[in-house]
């Protein structure tokens, strides 16, 4: 792996993950080892797991033992849930009106309906207000992860996790 962007020693712990993250996507392996170990460790000592979580599924693709070492941190489901729109949307609870939220809130709703039924591996993010403008605008994100048995919706924000039964 060639990491030829230069960074300065004062970066924030989050920039220095972003920037990791992008090297190992843009390797055409796509090999995350580095970045997982780094994962594991900050979980080790103590790093919040939803604040890590919000920074790695930003990075697209991961593989099923990748995704599993991302799912191996999570604390206890709120709610176990069957998978339709109503258990989805309450699952939910905030999503702006802003012209910086992934998609409106039914076409939301829908699209993590379709992937928690399609059951394939993977990691996807969803943001009611990314506004990237202004920094301080309140953005709630979640983050759907599906491994080969297990499905959670989990909200970044509230530090809630939804685990979501399929059969």
């Amino acid at each position: 792996m060639n990491y030829s962007k230069k960074a300065s020693l004062d970066i924030t712990l989050r920039e220095f993950l972003s920037v990791i993250l992008s090297e190992e996507e843009a390797d055409e392996a796509k090999d995350h080892t580095l970045s997982l170990d780094f994962f594991r460790k900050l979980s080790a000592i103590g790093y919040s797991y939803y604040e890590l979580l919000s920074i790695y599924a930003s990075i697209g693709t991961f593989s099923v033992d990748d995704l599993i070492v991302l799912a191996s941190g999570l604390p206890t489901p709120a709610m176990h849930l069957t998978v339709n729109e109503k258990n989805i949307r309450q699952c939910i609870s905030r999503w702006t009106a802003s012209r910086y939220h992934t998609a409106p809130i039914n076409q939301v709703v829908k699209q993590i309906e379709y992937l928690l039924l399609s059951g394939d591996p993977g990691i996807s993010t969803f943001n009611s207000n990314l506004n990237l403008k202004n920094q301080r605008a309140v953005n709630d994100r979640y983050v759907l992860l599906i491994l080969p048995q297990e499905k959670y919706l989990i909200d970044i924000n509230r530090r809630l996790i939804y685990d979501f039964i399929t059969s």
